[in-house]
């Protein structure tokens, strides 16, 4: 036998239909709270973003700024070189482009101190194939348009390693 049982009128005594509208308002306050939640959520996201974007954009101002104020004062310092160079006698010329050469040698042998096997590697074999370019035109067999290709291609076929840094 069969037996019928109106929902409406279940153990809460409620007129009929009345569960099934505290169902349905249930469901759409839930629906209503997560929709809500997740535009949020979405809203959050899209104000991180574009402040990041814009903290992004202000550091790569700055990055570009401090750049530039190098390079002018590289520039400056090789204008006042150059003026120093020429107000100097040849003897103190001569000891201060030695002294510039020494500097310069000094700063690379600390960054080879400081590279990875693999980029010392790399740097040697880089100045040998420099030497050797270098030999084909002071020997006349290479003119300065074809080394430079050929040192151009030789970077090409061996990149550069990554490394710590320190090269």
């Amino acid at each position: 036998m069969l037996v019928q049982h109106d929902v409406g009128a279940g153990l809460t005594g409620a007129a009929p239909g009345t569960i099934e509208k505290n169902l349905f308002q249930e469901y759409s306050m839930r629906h209503l709270t997560r929709t809500s939640a997740l535009v949020a959520a979405m809203v959050l996201t899209a104000a991180t973003a574009q402040a990041q974007g814009a903290a992004g954009a202000a550091g790569r101002a700055a990055g570009q700024e401090r750049r530039a104020a190098a390079q002018e004062r590289r520039a400056d310092a090789r204008e006042n070189l150059g003026q120093k160079l020429k107000d100097m006698t040849p003897e103190e010329r001569k000891a201060a482009l030695a002294q510039a050469k020494e500097r310069r040698e000094e700063r690379r042998e600390e960054r080879l101190e400081n590279a990875t096997p693999e980029q010392r590697a790399w740097a040697q074999a880089m100045a040998a194939e420099g030497k050797r370019i270098q030999e084909g035109v002071k020997a006349g067999t290479l003119t300065r348009e074809t080394a430079a290709a050929q040192l151009k291609a030789w970077r090409e076929a061996n990149p550069r390693p990554k490394g710590n840094g320190g090269f």
